[in-house]
């Protein structure tokens, strides 16, 4: 396993939600991979490396982020969520 999947897996486990210290490394190792950002007015996805920029923005503007985590469709959740039986094959496409 790689740096990237190690810190994906650790996330995902863990409730899937960044710290700081876990976006700066995400940045580092992908740094294109999509992050939801919850704040007070909203909420909106963007790659790793703009994240911390948008935080600083979003608190100087005087509110608040909820958090950041990765969005149910990245592709780390079909490694990690097993489909119930019903589903078959149509699991995939909801993980897209």
């Amino acid at each position: 396993m790689n740096d990237l999947e190690t810190l994906i897996d650790r996330i995902v486990k863990e409730g899937g939600f960044f710290t700081k210290a876990d976006l700066a490394e995400l940045a580092k190792l992908d740094r294109l991979r999509m992050v939801l950002v919850r704040f007070h007015q909203g909420r909106f996805l963007i790659a790793a490396q703009s994240c911390a920029d948008a935080i600083e923005a979003i608190e100087k503007g005087g509110w608040t982020v909820r958090d950041v985590s990765l969005p149910t469709t990245d592709p780390a959740y079909e490694r990690h969520l097993k489909p119930p039986p019903s589903m078959g094959q149509g699991w995939r496409a909801l993980c897209r």
